[in-house]
């Protein structure tokens, strides 16, 4: 297995084409897409021969409670990083790791329901499910 590198922030083509693999998008999602990765903290996870095979960002959101510091996780994973998901779920963890350092944190992230790819990744990660409402999963992890 190829090692694994992280460029942060992950180029704007990386995102838009594990996003929109066949090229095309409407306008619309391809303006949203391109304003969660400018503002949110991105990372490509990279192999050595210089393939993407996964992006994640975090998106800041309000709020709910006081001194909170509540971030959506969001990720494009490609098929080709299934044999580093060993190494990917590594990755991950020391990323929430880091992020924590700085102050309790609650990360959510939002599956469409019965997405098990999606589900699985959050599991491996250590996030919890905490419901579901309006044909999405909601998964948590915090510090």
């Amino acid at each position: 297995m190829a090692s694994l590198a992280i460029v942060s922030p992950a180029p704007l083509h990386a995102v838009t084409a594990l996003a929109f693999p066949s090229g095309r998008a409407p306008a619309r999602h391809l303006q949203a897409m391109l304003l969660q990765s400018v503002r949110s903290e991105t990372m490509a996870f990279v192999t050595a021969a210089g393939e993407v095979v996964m992006v994640v960002g975090l998106w800041p959101l309000a709020p709910l409670h006081e001194g909170e510091r509540l971030l959506e996780l969001w990720l494009l994973i490609e098929p080709p990083a299934v044999p580093h998901l060993p190494a990917l779920r590594r990755l991950a963890r020391l990323m929430l790791a880091r992020i924590a350092q700085s102050g309790p944190v609650r990360i959510r992230a939002l599956v469409r329901e019965g997405h098990a790819p999606g589900a699985r990744m959050c599991r491996l990660i250590g996030m919890s499910f905490v419901g579901a409402a309006d044909g999405c999963e909601c998964w948590e992890w915090s510090a």
